[in-house]
């Protein structure tokens, strides 16, 4: 397979729904938030802590 058609078959428009588990919850929020520029969004009152 050429790099092209490798690359073509690994473009990705777009993610949904991903759990991550992480030891440092709001290390793990500033870089997704603050380096990668992702949107935080509210989120339910789940009894666990997280982040949208």
């Amino acid at each position: 397979m050429s790099d092209s058609a490798i690359s073509d078959s690994l473009q990705v428009n777009a993610f949904d729904h991903i759990t991550l588990v992480v030891k440092d919850l709001e290390a793990s929020r500033k870089f997704y938030v603050d380096f990668l520029g992702m949107d935080h969004v509210p989120r339910p009152a789940f009894t666990f802590e997280g982040h949208w």
